[in-house]
């Protein structure tokens, strides 16, 4: 009888294990391997990201915009050319990149910038009309000089072409040098250990999730098996095992929404460009990543409070049963 008990417990342990860990796999499931969490949970997070990177990024370069323009003008700004709309565009083409991982998982994401960098140049035209309008009437017999690459002052019979051809093509040099054309992820790249390739996670989960919830249905049909009888003695077995784990799952997925204070993400792609690098690592970054865990954590807890509930509910009518 004790070796029964023992084994119970031991088994109860593994299904606690078991479940903590299958919450993590199925929110990644529902999180990174869902193409409706780019288009939903990420959408304004991921454009707040790529409007705040873009800014720091030309805040940051020796450039004549950031002299120019402090960071909430350029907010302002990016945001009436580069509009939720464009944003959604760039994704749906990534989400398709995603989509297609099921035929061919080895294959590069790429998340592609072109429409962004093209709806920019809209952005340097603005920018040099403000400074042509900014910019004083040159006095009588004033030559106008450059400054940071803009001139001191303009010829009061200059038009605005004359005076901003420049500072547009400028800006617009700027602006590309800023923001990078695309940024791949290579699901090649090895992690951890070499033989193991990050593009194996897309196409293996799916038998990943089988294996989970078949091993919790025979860890539960064993722990029956081993204690028996009484009935009331299983349901409290197996109350305590869903208890746990959802208790356990609530504390970790807590942890994660709470989670803030990751400064880097780590070599997702070891072919990344220093430009891209520079792009993506700074504080928007952060505050992105930030967000995914949130979600990340959400996701964990609901899988974790259904098991939570389900033990309470055993444990209630064990005890219902038990009093009778």
């Amino acid at each position: 009888m004790l070796f029964r008990r023992i084994l119970a417990a031991l088994l109860v342990i593994i299904f606690v294990v078991t479940s903590v860990t299958a919450f993590v796999a199925f929110a990644f499931s529902n999180t990174f391997l869902n193409v409706e969490f780019y288009r939903k949970e990420l959408r304004e997070p991921g454009y707040e990201f790529l409007v705040g990177a873009t800014v720091k990024g030309i805040k940051n370069s020796d450039t004549s915009i950031g002299e120019y323009f402090n960071e909430t003008d350029l907010r302002r700004e990016i945001e009436d050319v580069f509009t939720m709309n464009i944003y959604d565009q760039i994704m749906d083409k990534f989400v398709s990149d995603m989509e297609r991982l099921d035929d061919d998982p080895t294959k590069p994401l790429t998340l592609r910038l072109g429409i962004f960098r093209e709806s920019l140049l809209t952005l340097a035209n603005n920018l040099s009309y403000k400074i042509y309008e900014n910019t004083r009437i040159c006095l009588p017999e004033e030559e106008p000089e450059e400054k940071n690459g803009l001139p001191t002052c303009r010829p009061e019979d200059a038009s605005f072409s004359q005076v901003a051809a420049p500072i547009t093509r400028s800006f617009e040099k700027d602006i590309y040098a800023a923001v990078p054309e695309q940024i791949q992820f290579d699901l090649n790249s090895a992690i951890g250990d070499k033989n193991f390739i990050l593009a194996n996670v897309f196409s293996l989960f799916g038998t990943v999730k089988t294996i989970f919830y078949a091993s919790l249905l025979l860890l539960l049909a064993l722990i029956s098996l081993v204690i028996y009888k009484p009935f009331t003695a299983i349901m409290s077995a197996q109350g305590i095992g869903f208890g746990l784990s959802g208790l356990i799952g609530l504390i970790l997925g807590y942890i994660l929404t709470m989670f803030g204070s990751l400064t880097k993400l780590g070599e997702i792609n070891a072919d990344m460009t220093i430009n891209q690098m520079a792009f993506i690592e700074n504080e928007h970054f952060v505050k992105l990543i930030s967000n995914i865990f949130a979600f990340f954590g959400k996701e964990i807890m609901k899988g974790a409070a259904i098991f939570l509930a389900m033990g309470v509910l055993l444990l209630l009518v064990r005890l219902y049963l038990k009093r009778k």
